[in-house]
């Protein structure tokens, strides 16, 4: 201590037990050098204090203490809360702390709130992050492409726009796609990818209200071509005095004629406004509207588009002209040898100690199922002492129906098992190279198409 100090020191008029004490020395010559807070105005600031835009919870959490500190707060830990829940920056966090009554329970809430959000901050940054460099990455191969295929167009690239025939940009008069057939409309002079006619394969349509913002669920039609090496199939019709060709077409869900069709009609009907929207992979297909015309016995609507394509015939209106007709069951049975189930030698009988009660909201289903199998000659009423008795489960279809199902692990320990090599898709297709159309069969009931042997 320097000589003014001891000075200072001696001023104090300590006792001896006192001047020994370092708490009680360095608290009067705090006493002294340091300044009378001002109570009122310490508890202003601390009331004013706020959290700044890039303050972290924990820096505004010190600074509330330091602020206190002279404040002179009969509740330190209550006051310090209070303007904790108040002043955050984050209004959401701001609610969640008005539960809490303990400033450490609220001090933690806190913390954890502002690491998560951090977290998450990160992490969306992370995936805008790799999406931006993957479009980044995309862009430039689509550049180095183009590049390589027109090198002589680097110059003016931007400045023209793609071809309509070929998709590329280039001059009209060194268009790959001149002269050239189109795979899809059979026409010449541009490519299939091009055609106007593809833009109608995939249709779907919305009821839209003129103001296009309805907030109910529009209704929605397709129109779904599926092509094939095979001629589609076109049939005649007499529409408003002219006879014209529509292609059957079962993916679709309306009528379509082009405007160029429908100027050409003899008498055409006036056409009414629509709601409709019809959207397809080339983007939103122009409406001119729809009418209603009779051809032979049935009522059709048409809807006129502006897209040059040809007529197509719905699978509705192909089904109620009867050019479609829903075949359900095709074959009726299997003609094979019937099945012969042998028993081991040492086969014992295995028959389930109590029958399975059936649900009653069920019983009357299983019983209708029941006597539909013993109808057709699946199963077979039993009145007399059996050995075998397996446990049936009835499952309830997604339909509502019912299926019938047996538990047969019991029966199939004593069954002899014949050995049979199943082949491999592989070796079966080594076997179909004259196949030149292939389809998918649907059985229905499949499981029991095989006859049974009497005494099986």
């Amino acid at each position: 201590m320097g000589n003014e100090a001891e000075k200072i020191f001696s001023q104090f008029n300590l006792n001896a037990e006192d001047s020994k004490k370092y708490d009680v020395v360095l608290g009067r010559f705090n006493e002294y050098f340091l300044p009378k807070k001002n109570v009122i105005h310490e508890r202003a600031k601390f009331h004013r204090r706020e959290q700044k835009e890039e303050e972290s919870v924990e820096q505004y959490i010190r600074a509330l203490y330091d602020l206190s500190e002279y404040a002179e707060f009969a509740e330190k830990e209550t006051t310090i809360r209070d303007r904790l829940v108040l002043g955050v920056v984050d209004k959401e966090l701001s609610q969640k702390l008005q539960l809490e009554s303990d400033l450490q329970q609220a001090m933690r809430i806190a913390r954890q709130h502002e690491q998560v959000t951090q977290q998450l901050k990160e992490q969306r940054q992370s995936t805008s992050g790799a999406t931006a460099s993957v479009d980044s990455t995309n862009r430039d191969q689509k550049w180095k492409f183009k590049k390589h295929a027109n090198p002589r167009h680097t110059g003016a690239w931007n400045d023209k726009k793609k071809c309509t025939k070929c998709g590329t940009v280039n001059k009209d008069s060194e268009c790959p796609a001149k002269e050239k057939k189109c795979h899809k409309c059979q026409q010449l002079s541009h490519f299939a990818r091009c055609c106007n006619s593809k833009t109608v394969s995939r249709v779907n349509a919305q009821n839209e209200t003129e103001t296009s913002e309805s907030s109910s669920k529009p209704q929605e039609y397709f129109i779904d071509s599926v092509n094939s090496d095979e001629s589609p199939w076109r049939e005649n019709l007499t529409l408003c005095g002219q006879q014209l060709t529509f292609k059957i077409d079962t993916g679709a869900d309306v009528n379509v004629i082009s405007s160029k069709t429908y100027h050409s009609l003899k008498t055409p009907h006036k056409l009414k406004k629509t709601k409709l929207v019809l959207n397809s992979p080339g983007g939103r297909l122009q409406v001119f509207g729809q009418f209603e015309t009779k051809v032979g016995d049935v009522c059709l609507t048409m809807f006129v588009v502006k897209h040059d394509t040809e007529c197509l015939l719905s699978r509705k209106s192909a089904t109620e002209m009867d050019f479609v007709k829903r075949v359900c069951d095709i074959f009726s049975s299997v003609k094979c040898e019937p099945v012969r189930i042998k028993l081991k030698e040492n086969a014992v009988p295995y028959s389930v100690s109590a029958a399975t009660r059936v649900p009653i909201p069920l019983l009357g289903k299983v019983e209708k199922e029941l006597k539909r199998m013993k109808d057709n000659g699946v199963i077979e009423e039993v009145k007399e002492p059996t050995e075998w008795v397996s446990p049936m489960v009835p499952v309830v279809k997604p339909s509502g129906d019912v299926r019938i199902c047996v538990d047969l692990k019991k029966l199939n320990q004593n069954v002899e098992r014949e050995r049979y090599m199943i082949p491999t898709v592989e070796e079966k297709l080594c076997t179909l190279h004259w196949v030149c159309t292939l389809k998918i069969p649907r059985l229905t009931k499949r499981s029991f198409l095989a006859k049974l042997l009497r005494h099986s």
